[in-house]
């Protein structure tokens, strides 16, 4: 396997390739930014230094998946002497560089609320410095019903992300035709089955974590005192019911100035959305995590992250020991030990 460095955001033109390292960690995920660690000892000292924070780095296996450098370390042992470690994000990890600039109301699905963010605020913004260079968007997938929604000051990539977790799709910016191209799609059920019977499934673990759990909100929107306006999201009662709060005070009723005013209903309609995203951080975590023995099913071939899959196991919930899941991760390793594939699946 070969690793790619560029300082080229427009045509990747190649700055290194670097065909020797001691591991690689490159963690792909669904509906969440990935990140990678590489680690290469030292034999160039020239090259090294000219490797610095924003370079971009993508492996042979996929050339479409280049992710940005943001962290770079320098270690020296006796045993193992000296060592570069370079880490950092998929290239999604730029809209984490932006904010919702200017107060932004919404009555249409959640694909065509991210793809009216990005582009105001990443691609055609009016103040031109918040631009970036080579970012495209495919609009071709949409899915979530109709939702009324306000957003300002808000990180670009955390909407994206309660966005897609609540409507079970995924994000991603590959390099597609010399453009980087942000996308939202599905997985799709390609029906694979993994399970130690199989000879496919090397370990696993099974973590089901409610230490968060919250299932209903009060959300307080703007005014003062008893004539604040609030609502309140919730979906169950007596011991099973989970209360937080929210503060949304910075959700106007006004659209652009003191003459256009939400109506109460809409705006009751924009706490009741805020609140629903709220609640998407706080979900039990059912998590299915295992080594998978790569030469059955390839990771990119046969199955990719959103994919929904099946896996059998000794444990039994609900009654039954096959899970049905999707994969939202996977970490890929390379090193002396060979290479490790290790799918996260939720439930």
């Amino acid at each position: 396997m070969m690793i790619y460095l560029s300082k080229d955001y427009i045509n990747l033109s190649i700055s290194h390739a670097i065909d020797y390292f001691s591991s690689v960690i490159w963690n792909t995920k669904y509906d969440e930014i990935g990140d990678f660690e590489i680690c290469v000892p030292i034999i160039d000292n020239e090259m090294i230094q000219e490797i610095s924070i924003n370079d971009l780095v993508w492996l042979s296996d996929d050339f479409r998946d280049v992710r940005i450098i943001t962290s770079i370390k320098y270690q020296y042992s006796i045993e193992n002497g000296y060592y570069i470690i370079l880490s950092g994000y998929s290239f999604a990890y730029v809209l984490s560089n932006r904010v919702v600039w200017a107060q932004t109301n919404f009555n249409t699905n959640a694909t065509n609320i991210i793809y009216d963010l990005v582009s105001s605020n990443c691609i055609s913004s009016t103040n031109s410095s918040r631009n970036l260079t080579n970012l495209i968007i495919n609009t071709d997938f949409q899915k979530g019903e109709i939702i009324q929604a306000q957003y300002q000051g808000e990180v670009i990539s955390d909407v994206i992300k309660d966005l897609a977790q609540q409507y079970n799709f995924g994000y991603r910016i590959f390099y597609i035709n010399k453009k980087f191209t942000f996308e939202l799609y599905e997985g799709v059920n390609n029906n694979l089955t993994f399970s130690s019977a199989l000879g496919n499934l090397l370990d696993y673990t099974i973590d089901i974590d409610g230490n968060n759990y919250k299932n209903s909100a009060l959300i307080l929107g703007e005014g003062e005192g008893i004539s604040r306006v609030n609502v309140e999201v919730s979906s169950t009662s007596d011991y099973e019911r989970k209360e937080l709060y929210v503060n949304a005070s910075e959700l106007s009723q006004n659209k652009d100035s003191e003459i256009h005013v939400i109506d109460v209903e809409k705006y009751r309609n924009i706490l009741s959305q805020n609140g629903k995203s709220y609640l998407e951080n706080y979900k039990t975590d059912f998590k299915f995590e295992c080594s998978v023995y790569p030469q059955m099913y390839k990771f990119r071939e046969d199955y990719n992250v959103g994919d929904k899959v099946q896996v059998i196991t000794d444990y039994v919930y609900n009654g039954s020991n096959t899970i049905q899941g999707i994969i939202t991760g996977v970490v890929e390793s390379w090193s002396d030990k060979g290479y490790e594939c290790m799918p996260t699946i939720k439930f």
